[in-house]
């Protein structure tokens, strides 16, 4: 494992953590070709809150523009539709309990396949093979 640094960011409903943008980009460089994983729709980050969730609103935006450190595991995992990277990170569990929402410590069913946040790096959604 390793650890990242991400920046938090609101906006639109979503609070994100942005990671270093090369990231998905040398992950899906050690994946075979023929699979033609192609780039998610944005560049790499952890989604603390989404835009379908009921955040606090008194305690929105309290950690915009702040680092937090996020725990890597470089192995990367695949649903045959979306490719990632699992991560953790207490921060980020931190911020949803402020927001009063669940992290995935509970059971709940945002991240119950999971057990952990993830890093989106690729998808073959929409893939033309020839």
């Amino acid at each position: 494992m390793y650890q990242l640094e991400g920046i938090i960011k609101y906006y639109n409903g979503w609070c994100l953590a942005w990671l270093p943008e090369e990231l998905d980009k040398y992950y899906r460089s050690l994946l075979p070709k023929a699979w033609y994983v192609q780039p998610p729709m944005n560049k790499p980050h952890i989604s603390i809150v989404r835009k379908f969730e009921t955040p606090n609103r008194k305690e929105w935006g309290k950690h915009d523009g702040e680092t937090i450190i996020v725990d890597v595991e470089p192995g990367v995992q695949t649903d045959g539709l979306y490719f990632w990277l699992d991560c953790w990170s207490d921060e980020v569990g931190y911020i949803r309990r402020l927001l009063e929402l669940n992290t995935f410590r509970d059971d709940n069913d945002l991240y119950p396949k999971y057990g952990c946040y993830h890093i989106t790096i690729g998808n073959v959604k929409n893939v033309q093979r020839i």
